[in-house]
């Protein structure tokens, strides 16, 4: 207990920055390996949770200095924490750690000390790991604090060392996942350890700011993680919370990217599926299919088992309705747009269109009853549609199948967007999210919906002009504007004149209309600017003068739009103020045209 008390306080004292024992300052050999032997024996210790990221970075710390002082002590360190979780491996009652660590921390302190002599005895710290807890806790910050000094020394690390960690680590991580699963080991306990697991192979393998020799190279390394890492895998995303399982998933998109070839490509389908899409994991699992998808063309199972997994293979999934609202029931997984526009990404990836607009087009022709199964299939060809690869439209939409699938897509789009707005986020904002996301990818499909867009939009406009509308009918406008004004086939005169009537209209009448619906129309106004300029070519010699002429109006009018409201005497709201400023580069560029 009094090595507690006074490891901890010079943790204390240390983080306040009123000790001189680390940096350029005075350091002292002796001193410090003895603080450093006491912050050892705390590491099994689960009552010292609450300074456990303090008695980390400490260590560590001690290490660093001790190591940089004589590289000997730092190879035996490195050698004794391989050694540690070795032994953890066994399940043992007791453990000796760091034994040679600890001897030559002695013969320091002996030589420092006249007429003393490193004493004989037990060779390491004895420490009590009677139980998982006190297990795990060991393991887990041992394994921190050896990732910290590991990449603080890593022009001094042996190679070799670095495997023999590599290969242990992920050894007792697969370890406690066994004995999980055979209810040997609880199960929090063993969430810890493999969090630990991954957070020091993320460490190394993500963190750009890590020394480049520490990136997993080997060949043998990355064998024996590419072994184990599915096992792994599959328990954290069944049993650790979400932060984790999207660290995993980005972990798994790192590996899937960068290891070499020849060893992942053969295990391929066992390390992706972990991942493969259900309802109890994160869309962003998609991540890696689309990793795997970018550096192969493929995930060395047919591409449409992805797809039929995902949309096909789920049972529907019940959509609880918004209080005081009739919400839709039931939908499939495939409903969330994030899920929907990663799931596109991965399967365009993959080259798998002609199957999916064969069978979403297959199941169209089915009779479909209102509400839920209809917005099934809508949002089914809006998958369809999201996976056409935009590059090679004009090849890819005279393929029956693509063709079909894009002419039904539009009529049920037109159908839905005909359909009342919806009140409360569930089924139907969804949709019509997915929708217009679908429109947004693929302007083409949008010549046939000008009417209906510009009707929809202003519905949605007028929806939202109390100032108080929810989150989600705030994203279908912007979403609207961007599809039916900014990126519409129409001409630059026919947008801003569809501009100009809802902000002149929201002028005549200020005190009913919020900033927050003018700034929305200045910024598209901004962008519509914007996406003209990117892609505006020369003319012909023979319409070169209607064009420059046409753009002059623009120019003109968008100036005495900003006349009439900056010069009314009453300035605007500040965002309507940023959202105008927007345009004056813009303006800037026109006028050299």
């Amino acid at each position: 207990a009094e090595d507690a008390r006074s490891s901890l306080l010079l943790i204390e004292r240390t983080l306040k920055g009123q000790t001189c024992s680390f940096g350029n300052y005075i350091f002292n050999f002796r001193q410090g390996c003895i603080v450093l032997l006491n912050l050892l024996k705390l590491l099994p210790e689960p009552s010292f949770e609450n300074v456990a990221q303090d008695l980390a970075s400490m260590a560590a710390q001690l290490v660093e200095q001790l190591g940089r002082q004589d590289f000997s002590l730092l190879r035996s360190f490195i050698n004794d924490s391989v050694s540690a979780l070795m032994n953890a491996r066994e399940r043992p009652f007791t453990t000796m750690a760091f034994p040679k660590f600890v001897q030559r921390c002695k013969v320091a302190v002996s030589e420092e000390t006249p007429g003393s002599t490193a004493k004989a005895g037990t060779a390491g710290l004895p420490l009590e790991l009677s139980t998982s807890l006190r297990m795990s806790t060991f393991c887990s910050r041992l394994l921190k604090l050896t990732i910290i000094i590991v990449r603080a020394l890593a022009p001094f690390t042996s190679l070799v060392d670095l495997e023999q960690l590599w290969g242990v680590a992920q050894g007792l991580a697969s370890d406690v996942v066994t004995w999980s699963e055979q209810a040997a080991f609880d199960t929090a306990d063993s969430v810890r350890m493999v969090v630990a697991f991954l957070d020091a192979f993320r460490a190394l393998l993500l963190d750009g700011s890590a020394p480049e020799c520490l990136r997993v190279t080997s060949l043998h390394v990355q064998a024996g993680v590419l072994d184990e890492f599915p096992h792994i895998a599959a328990f954290a995303m069944r049993e650790c919370d979400d932060e984790a399982r999207e660290a995993l998933v980005d972990l798994a998109a790192k590996l899937v990217t960068t290891f070499d070839e020849t060893l992942l490509f053969p295990c391929l389908p066992e390390v992706l599926s972990p991942f493969w899409p259900c309802e109890s994991r994160p869309s962003s699992c998609l991540h890696v299919f689309l990793a795997a998808g970018a550096r192969f063309g493929g995930i060395n199972v047919p591409g449409e088992e992805l797809w039929r997994r995902f949309a096909v293979g789920q049972a529907p999934v019940a959509v609880a309705s918004s209080a005081g609202g009739g919400g839709d029931a039931g939908t499939l997984a495939a409903l969330e747009p994030k899920s929907h526009a990663l799931l596109a990404a991965a399967l365009q990836r993959l080259r798998a269109h002609v199957p999916i607009c064969t069978y979403a087009v297959s199941r169209a022709k089915e009779p479909r009853a209102p509400g839920a199964d209809a917005l099934q299939q809508t949002v089914l060809l809006a998958l369809a549609v999201r996976t056409l690869p935009a590059s090679e439209i004009k090849t890819v939409g005279q393929l029956p199948s693509c063709n079909s699938a894009l002419a039904r897509f539009t009529d049920d789009a037109r159908m839905l967007i005909r359909k009342q707005l919806p009140v409360h986020p569930g089924v139907h904002s969804q949709a019509l999210r997915i929708v217009l996301e679908t429109l947004l990818e693929h302007p083409w499909c949008t010549l046939k919906l000008e009417t209906d867009g510009n009707t929809f939009l202003a519905g949605l406009m007028q929806a939202v002009s109390t100032g108080k509308a929810p989150t989600f009918a705030w994203e279908l406008v912007l979403l609207a504007l961007q599809v039916f004004v900014v990126h519409s086939k129409t001409t630059l005169e026919a947008k801003f004149k569809c501009l100009q009537k809802l902000l002149s209209r929201s002028q005549a009448t200020p005190s009913k209309q919020p900033p927050c619906v003018l700034a929305a129309g200045w910024v598209a106004l901004g962008h519509t600017l914007l996406y003209y300029l990117k892609r505006r070519r020369a003319p012909p010699e023979a319409s070169a003068k209607a064009q420059g002429d046409s753009e002059a109006l623009v120019y003109k009018q968008v100036l005495e739009l900003l006349v009439q409201y900056l010069g009314s005497g009453n300035l605007p709201h500040q965002s309507v103020l940023v959202a105008m400023a927007y345009l004056f580069p813009l303006l800037t560029a026109f006028s050299y045209m």
